[in-house]
């Protein structure tokens, strides 16, 4: 069992508190950043909530609370597990344009990269980028690549990608740097029906088609 360690809350201009969570590996930390999300959320004063990789940042009220204050009322608050959630299935095609490069950087066949990137079970750290876009960990380490030298000026919606220990699902079309290996026809961002629909700690398994 990870020991616990108490976050950080370090007030941030004047309206935002950052909490960092010290000295964790990045999915231990992340389960703490959700569990305080969750929290904070229920808080007065507290505005809005955004989970970062390893930090929460808080939107609030300076009328109604301080970073004192959340820290006190946050005090008892500890990890919760992705496993409570349940799994998000998106189908790929994995015909991406850079499934064979991503192949011969590996020392894989095109078959094992998609093996390796399907046969996991990934949760949600955060999201950023763009509304929607939810970086997904851990890749097989097998599959650990960086970003791509010279971004592709127009990524298409639905794009599958992966890059540094990462994997995601555009949801707009967009530029990107990230190594595309298929594409879904799922909608990972629907304004009218509530926003994301991978939200941070949800867990996420890619089917292939």
């Amino acid at each position: 069992m990870t020991e616990f360690v108490a976050p950080n809350f370090k007030p941030f201009g004047e309206r935002y508190v950052f909490i960092e969570i010290p000295g964790q590996d990045v999915r231990s930390a992340q389960r703490f950043i959700w569990a305080l999300a969750r929290a904070a959320r229920m808080l007065p004063g507290v505005v809005e909530s955004v989970p970062g990789l390893g930090s929460l940042t808080l939107l609030i009220d300076r009328s109604q609370t301080s970073a004192a204050q959340l820290e006190r009322a946050l005090a008892n608050v500890r990890p919760h597990s992705a496993e409570e959630t349940s799994v998000v299935e998106i189908v790929v095609r994995y015909d991406g344009e850079d499934l064979e490069d991503v192949a011969r950087r590996t020392g894989l066949s095109s078959a094992e990269v998609v093996d390796l990137h399907a046969g996991r079970e990934y949760v949600a750290y955060f999201l950023g980028f763009q509304p929607g876009f939810a970086y997904l960990g851990d890749l097989d380490a097998r599959l650990v690549v960086p970003r791509r030298a010279s971004p592709r000026a127009r990524v298409p919606a639905g794009a599958v990608a992966i890059a540094d220990g990462m994997t995601a699902v555009y949801p707009f079309a967009s530029p990107g740097g990230w190594n595309v290996l298929g594409h879904t026809d799922a909608v990972v961002f629907d304004a009218e029906r509530g926003g994301a629909t991978i939200q941070p700690g949800a867990r996420v398994r890619f089917i292939a088609s």
